[in-house]
């Protein structure tokens, strides 16, 4: 009986210490992995390279992490054990660091953090005479600190008892340097247009050239812009490229935070012929649905002018158009 004691006591005395011993390693050695998201996850790190990191955590077990999403890894070092307990004070939480700028090339930038909006409007109407009309639009747009790219396409087509009297389609890109505490900006342009009832089949037209600022509220801004830049018309009685200044402004004020309102217009002197010009401007209202996530009514109004036309075409292509805006 003396003997059984003896080994239950030194199985009990070998257990408490054990037990011992990893409570104290376990409160000695406490890493800790930062998420892109900025959540704290502390355990012991197993393994950290390029592709992962590995931890051990005491309530979700082993974790393998994708090493682009950690922000950032602190790694404890494991102290002697002392030989009296005392109560340590808590290291402060070490401060992180910003991440680097991210320095993407121009394909990258291009691509990241895109807004975009597709417009839908179509009627269809029976009766003595049978209507229908199409309206599609597609923007996109990307900013930071340092550039702006906008893109947009339209197409509108409008029939009559069988009968096209609209086919027409547009498409721009435009990108945009921006300043720093400036509000001085410059902008490179570019656009296509098709319209089968114009005076040209196909259109081609660039520009280059500054943009002000004027006014950079939360709820209205107003921007200036003057430029130069050059047309060339397919389909035309005169396909020469013709010279071009631009000179117009762009308006955005934000009625109450689910209504907007938008306007631009800009004039293109022609450099060949003087007193011959084109204008385009457009309007818009768009009031946000309550009932559906991001989803908008709009009303707008387009119009061109051009001041030389082939006989029997109008001066202005002017167009009343609504239709549903699904935000993306």
């Amino acid at each position: 009986m003396i003997h059984r004691g003896k080994e239950m006591f030194k199985t009990w005395l070998c257990t408490a210490t054990l037990a011992l011993v990893m409570c104290v390693t376990s409160g000695l050695r406490a890493d800790e992995v930062v998420l892109l998201n900025s959540d704290r996850l502390q355990g012991v790190v197993l393994e950290e390279n390029d592709k992962q990191v590995v931890l051990q955590h005491s309530v979700l077990g082993r974790l393998t992490l994708p090493r682009d999403k950690v922000q950032a890894v602190f790694k404890e070092q494991v102290k002697p054990v002392p030989q009296a307990v005392v109560q340590a004070k808590p290291e402060p939480k070490k401060e992180i660091e910003p991440l680097p700028e991210r320095k993407d090339g121009p394909f990258l930038t291009f691509l990241a953090d895109w807004e975009s909006t597709f417009e839908a409007g179509a009627m269809v109407a029976t009766g003595n005479t049978e209507k229908a009309n199409i309206y599609l639009r597609f923007n996109t747009t990307t900013k930071n600190e340092k550039r702006q790219w906008d893109f947009d396409t339209s197409y509108y087509r409008d029939q009559t008892d069988g009968d096209v009297s609209t086919n027409k389609f547009t498409a721009g890109l435009k990108h945009e340097w921006l300043f720093k505490d400036s509000p001085w900006s410059i902008f490179a342009q570019g656009r296509f247009d098709y319209d089968e009832f114009q005076s040209w089949d196909k259109r081609v037209s660039a520009a280059a050239g500054a943009g002000y600022l004027w006014i950079d509220k939360e709820d209205l801004t107003v921007k200036f812009k003057l430029g130069a830049g050059a047309t060339k018309e397919y389909g035309s009685t005169d396909e020469d490229v013709i010279p071009e200044l631009l000179a117009g402004f762009n308006l955005a004020w934000k009625i109450s935070p689910n209504q907007k309102f938008t306007a631009g217009s800009t004039i293109y002197p022609d450099l060949s012929e003087i007193g011959e010009y084109r204008i385009v401007s457009d309007a818009s209202w768009v009031i946000d649905l309550n009932t559906v996530d991001k989803v908008s009514l709009k009303v707008g109004v387009e119009n061109e002018y051009q001041s030389q036309v082939d006989d029997g075409v109008k001066h202005n292509d002017f167009r009343l158009y609504s239709a549903l805006v699904f935000k993306f």
